[in-house]
């Protein structure tokens, strides 16, 4: 709304990045690091150099609570000790009044499933219209005595989502998406059509067919009433498709869901994901296609996030090269 991006990333820790002069006409890969090695973005925009929100463990999900105008990340614990599941699965959340400029210390988001997960949804987390903050998370473990899942040999890697109902005061865990395929789910991403469903896609970690697999709620994300999975060999017509994140976001008020991901794999050495591709559904996800304008970058890409700016236009961020550079378009 204020025209302020804010991008969060690090493996050692949630570095925050911010700009405030996002352009309509962007390149096609304006670097965000290392500005040292890539030319300088031709069209105005301009990031700040990182700071590191301290103390806080990667994999971080930033959202933006419009009634509060405040912007929320959920990350790991800021120190684990021991190494366990306890120490290093719960989920922690940090809050910024300021457009992403400072952030509060971390605070734990809550207990049971909350603390029983070892990754996240690798990219942003919503705000319903009801007013609900959602964010996806991966269940793999979850504290002695508590309700859930837990880490054993036949244990299946499942989905879900974080919910607050209080702008980010606190958190409870939403239902398991549905195992139609006895199947793990991971690196999933939420979406809100226009009806008020929500959509969640995930990567299947362990299918030999690589497929991916959509989820759709129609309680605000507290359960899941349909699963579906496209072959990474079809993918419904947004593919092929390699074993790999991919973003989802809602465009035209919820009408328009956009997903963006490679759309090449090569297991070869010095191979790797290429060919970055944002394809469209009209119809909650059920299918797709994908078009020449769908292209962001042929080479190396891999991880991605989306985001809807205040002019209608969409932003990409995306791992670039192999894993060397993380660009914006």
């Amino acid at each position: 709304r204020k025209s302020v991006l804010l991008f969060a990333s690090g493996p050692h820790g949630v570095e925050i990045r911010r700009s405030t002069d996002v352009s309509a006409a962007a390149p096609s890969a304006s670097p965000l690091s290392p500005p040292e090695k890539e030319a300088a973005a031709q069209s105005g925009e301009s990031w700040s150099a990182p700071w590191q929100m301290q103390p806080a463990i990667g994999v971080a999900q930033a959202m933006y609570h419009p009634k509060s105008d405040a912007v929320l990340v959920l990350h790991r614990h800021p120190a684990p000790v021991n190494g366990s599941c306890e120490q290093i699965c719960g989920r922690w959340v940090s809050k910024s009044t300021d457009d992403g400029s400072s952030f509060s210390d971390p605070v734990p988001a809550g207990k049971g499933d909350i603390g029983a997960t070892w990754g996240s949804g690798l990219a942003h987390g919503i705000a319903l219209r009801s007013g609900r903050l959602a964010a996806a998370y991966r269940t793999d473990c979850s504290d002695r005595g508590q309700p859930g899942y837990h880490c054993t040999d036949n244990f299946f890697i499942t989905d879900r989502a974080l919910l607050s109902d209080d702008g980010g005061a606190s958190w409870y865990a939403g239902g398991a998406v549905p195992h139609a395929k006895r199947s793990d789910w991971t690196e999933s991403n939420l979406a809100e059509l226009g009806n008020g469903s929500v959509v969640l896609t995930s990567r299947m970690f362990e299918h030999t067919d690589n497929e991916r697999s959509w989820a759709i709620s129609h309680d605000g994300a507290k359960s899941w009433a349909k699963e579906w999975s496209f072959s990474s060999r079809s993918v419904g017509n947004y593919g092929p498709e390699g074993n790999t994140e991919g973003s989802l976001l809602a465009a035209k008020n919820g009408s328009k869901l956009l997903f963006a991901h490679p759309t090449t794999y090569s297991l070869q050495v010095g191979g790797g994901r290429d060919n970055l591709t944002v394809s469209e559904s009209d119809d909650g996800g059920a299918s797709w296609t994908t078009s020449a304008w769908g292209l962001v970058y042929r080479g190396g890409s891999a991880y991605s996030d989306m985001a809807l700016l205040p002019n209608g236009s969409i932003g990409v961020a995306w791992e670039r090269g192999r894993y060397q550079y993380i660009s914006f378009a």
